[in-house]
Protein backbone atom coordinates (compact mmCIF):
# COMPACT_ATOMS: atom_id res chain seq x y z
CA UNK A 1 0.00 0.00 0.00
CA UNK A 2 1.61 3.44 -1.20
CA UNK A 3 -0.69 6.61 -0.15
CA UNK A 4 0.04 8.54 -3.38
CA UNK A 5 -1.94 12.09 -1.65
CA UNK A 6 -3.35 13.23 1.69
CA UNK A 7 -5.35 16.03 1.58
CA UNK A 8 -6.98 17.75 4.66
CA UNK A 9 -10.62 18.99 4.29
CA UNK A 10 -11.15 21.14 7.69
CA UNK A 11 -14.65 22.23 6.42
CA UNK A 12 -15.59 18.77 5.75
CA UNK A 13 -14.28 16.91 8.72
CA UNK A 14 -12.51 14.63 6.77
CA UNK A 15 -9.24 13.52 5.16
CA UNK A 16 -9.02 12.51 1.75
CA UNK A 17 -6.94 9.84 0.81
CA UNK A 18 -5.36 8.85 -3.05
CA UNK A 19 -3.58 5.16 -2.18
CA UNK A 20 -2.19 2.78 -4.71
CA UNK A 21 -2.59 -1.28 -3.61
CA UNK A 22 -0.85 -4.00 -5.41
CA UNK A 23 -2.43 -6.95 -5.60
CA UNK A 24 -0.05 -9.62 -8.23
CA UNK A 25 -1.87 -12.49 -9.61
CA UNK A 26 -4.73 -11.66 -8.00
CA UNK A 27 -7.90 -9.80 -8.20
CA UNK A 28 -8.99 -6.63 -7.22
CA UNK A 29 -9.65 -6.52 -3.61
CA UNK A 30 -12.98 -6.14 -2.33
CA UNK A 31 -14.14 -2.53 -0.73
CA UNK A 32 -13.51 -4.55 2.79
CA UNK A 33 -10.33 -6.04 2.08
CA UNK A 34 -9.02 -2.15 1.41
CA UNK A 35 -10.87 -0.92 4.85
CA UNK A 36 -8.83 -3.14 6.75
CA UNK A 37 -5.74 -2.63 5.26
CA UNK A 38 -6.43 1.38 5.65
CA UNK A 39 -7.18 0.78 9.42
CA UNK A 40 -3.83 -1.14 9.83
CA UNK A 41 -2.10 1.60 8.14
CA UNK A 42 -3.43 4.42 8.84
CA UNK A 43 -4.69 3.72 12.70
CA UNK A 44 -7.82 4.95 11.62
CA UNK A 45 -11.20 3.03 12.99
CA UNK A 46 -13.03 1.14 10.32
CA UNK A 47 -16.41 3.08 10.90
CA UNK A 48 -14.74 6.06 10.03
CA UNK A 49 -13.30 5.26 6.46
CA UNK A 50 -15.38 5.20 3.67
CA UNK A 51 -13.87 4.36 0.27
CA UNK A 52 -15.16 6.03 -2.63
CA UNK A 53 -13.36 4.73 -5.57
CA UNK A 54 -11.67 2.11 -6.83
CA UNK A 55 -10.19 1.80 -10.24
CA UNK A 56 -7.97 -0.97 -12.01
CA UNK A 57 -6.78 -0.67 -15.56
CA UNK A 58 -7.08 -3.91 -17.54
CA UNK A 59 -4.28 -6.01 -17.48
CA UNK A 60 -2.55 -4.15 -14.64
CA UNK A 61 -2.16 -5.59 -10.80
CA UNK A 62 -2.39 -2.56 -8.72
CA UNK A 63 -5.51 -0.21 -8.21
CA UNK A 64 -5.79 3.31 -7.27
CA UNK A 65 -8.29 4.33 -4.32
CA UNK A 66 -9.64 7.34 -3.53
CA UNK A 67 -10.94 6.81 0.11
CA UNK A 68 -11.83 9.16 2.69
CA UNK A 69 -11.56 9.35 6.90
CA UNK A 70 -13.89 11.30 8.67
CA UNK A 71 -13.06 12.55 12.32
CA UNK A 72 -16.26 11.85 13.90
CA UNK A 73 -19.14 9.56 13.07
CA UNK A 74 -21.42 12.14 13.68
CA UNK A 75 -19.69 14.09 10.52
CA UNK A 76 -20.15 10.79 8.47
CA UNK A 77 -23.72 10.65 9.05
CA UNK A 78 -24.00 14.25 7.85
CA UNK A 79 -21.94 14.44 4.95
CA UNK A 80 -22.21 10.78 3.12
CA UNK A 81 -25.73 10.19 1.29
CA UNK A 82 -28.17 8.41 3.38
CA UNK A 83 -28.57 6.02 0.59
CA UNK A 84 -25.70 4.71 0.52
CA UNK A 85 -25.52 4.41 4.38
CA UNK A 86 -28.67 2.10 4.49
CA UNK A 87 -27.30 -0.18 1.82
CA UNK A 88 -24.13 -0.65 3.84
CA UNK A 89 -25.97 -1.12 7.38
CA UNK A 90 -27.79 -3.74 5.56
CA UNK A 91 -24.88 -5.90 4.24
CA UNK A 92 -23.55 -5.57 7.42
CA UNK A 93 -26.48 -6.91 9.28
CA UNK A 94 -26.80 -9.60 6.84
CA UNK A 95 -22.92 -10.68 7.10
CA UNK A 96 -23.25 -10.44 11.16
CA UNK A 97 -26.43 -13.26 10.62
Amino acid sequence: MKILNKTEMPLLSRTSFQIIIEHPQKPTPSKSQIQKEIVQELQAKENLIVIKKIETKFGQEKSKITAYVYKTEKDLQDIEIKKKRKKKDAKEKEAKK
